[in-house]
């Protein structure tokens, strides 16, 4: 219960603050972006069934879809903020995932994922230090660092998430019934 009570606060994220912004344009690729966020959102979703939380579960996947098409379908000079307020939901939702034991660094993992895409728009990455979270004993999970926006980059977030994901499993047990 503590743990969750921790990962609650770490829901806490004030981004309402933000006016109008824009995506990085420089080597942005949407799409591959968009493929990192429902992969995210595939993850997330398992997870929230593995521990019975089936509403969950379905919002995160719903969610997840919807930023994905959005993110896909952005044009270059668009505001972002939409995309901060979503991701931002989204981490919000992956917090509520009631997992517990050693199966909570799979929720660190997924957070640390979507602070990371937040940390690349400006505007967002400024609120950064309000997204860092503490659970017992004094473990910080901080956002995963990204280069940028660039498809290269995210490919490569996208095969490290799958990898760091594989390897919880191994180490942790499965996350499927």
């Amino acid at each position: 219960m503590k743990n969750r009570i921790n990962r609650r606060a770490f829901a806490v994220w004030t981004l309402s603050a933000i006016a109008a912004v824009t995506f990085p344009t420089l080597g942005c690729n949407t799409q591959t972006i968009a493929n990192f966020v429902a992969l995210i959102g595939k993850y997330a979703g398992q997870l929230a069934t593995y521990f019975g939380a089936s509403g969950y579960a379905a919002q995160i996947t719903t969610l997840a879809a919807q930023i994905a098409t959005d993110i896909a379908n952005w044009q270059s000079g668009s505001p972002a903020t939409d995309a901060i307020n979503a991701l931002d939901d989204l981490a919000s939702l992956v917090n509520l995932i009631p997992a517990a034991g050693p199966y909570v660094v799979f929720i660190d993992l997924l957070l640390g994922a979507i602070s990371g895409l937040l940390a690349l728009i400006p505007q967002a990455a400024a609120q950064l230090s309000a997204r860092v979270r503490t659970l017992p004993p004094a473990k910080v999970v901080a956002p995963t660092y990204y280069a940028d926006l660039s498809k290269k980059s995210m490919t490569t977030a996208t095969d490290n998430l799958s990898a760091a994901w594989a390897r919880l499993i191994i180490k942790v047990g499965p996350v499927t019934r």
